[in-house]
């Protein structure tokens, strides 16, 4: 089967219509999904059965929640095999539908899913140039996650979206407002003399780490590699948005490092 056929040419999707021939394909799309339970289905098989369904939405949605639910992962699954092609306007269009076709309440009922859709669909619409789409997604996820955890890769795309905008303070700000709710103090300013005595320390840190020392050490936990990820983000934003104050940027490198190296000879793979 051509998968590409389905990108190019046929989203074969409505919520406005309910015709004889439009609710035979959606009856067509629920067989293929009964017949396929509990097989690991591939891309083909995916996009074949979200092509049926898709005709008959406006249908689909006064089905029950299960379905409801069923039709939203098979849409967020085709966005995800568009998303892997490059193909960002075909996976907007999925990743739509799928959230369409959550059922009411869904962040309490279908959370971890209502979380895949936003999170996919911010990245797809910012891949195609509709920053406010993607941010309206990220303001969802803010909005909606329960932890912090959950909320790490929203916060990390908006200090990207403020970047790429020139909007260096908000980008900066972000980052730095993560990282205290992570545990992590970063100061307002540093001068000179505190940038030159902590780049001296860090030096000193380094010098007696051999390689041996760093091949041995234990992989970072996740909530490290994150922190560290943030710090290495907001350096790069001081680089370029805060060029009055570049010694910022030398701190914030030298402070992630100790970080890295910090309890237990903990270290991740960025080092």
């Amino acid at each position: 089967m051509d998968v590409s056929y389905f990108f190019g040419n046929e989203y074969g999707s409505s919520l406005h219509t309910c015709d004889k021939s439009s609710r035979f394909h959606s009856k067509l799309g629920m067989a293929l999904i009964n017949a396929s339970k509990g097989d690991d289905l591939d891309d083909a098989t995916v996009l074949t059965i979200v092509c049926q369904l898709n005709r008959n939405l406006l249908s689909l949605k006064q089905s029950s929640s299960s379905v409801r639910t069923e039709v939203s992962s098979l849409n967020y699954k085709s966005g995800v095999i568009a998303m892997n092609r490059s193909d960002y306007e075909t996976a907007s269009h999925y990743f739509s539908l799928a959230s369409q076709m959550l059922p009411d309440n869904h962040w309490e009922s279908n959370y971890e899913l209502s979380l895949k859709i936003n999170i996919a669909t911010a990245k797809a619409t910012y891949s195609t140039g509709n920053t406010d789409k993607s941010q309206a997604a990220l303001d969802i996820i803010l909005k909606e996650a329960t932890c912090m955890e959950d909320k790490l890769d929203a916060y990390s795309l908006v200090a990207f979206i403020h970047h790429s905008q020139e909007r260096g303070e908000e980008a900066y700000t972000t980052c730095q407002d993560v990282l205290t709710q992570l545990g992590e103090e970063i100061p307002e300013c540093v001068t000179p003399e505190e940038n030159k005595k902590f780049i001296e320390e860090t030096t000193l840190l380094l010098s007696d780490l051999s390689k041996e020392s760093l091949q041995a050490m234990n992989e970072m936990d996740t909530s490290m590699q994150t922190a560290v990820k943030f710090f290495s983000f907001m350096a790069q934003i001081a680089w370029f948005s805060r060029p009055e104050v570049s010694f910022d940027c030398a701190f914030i490198f030298c402070y992630n490092i100790p970080l890295v190296v910090w309890c237990d000879s903990n270290i991740c793979s960025t080092l």
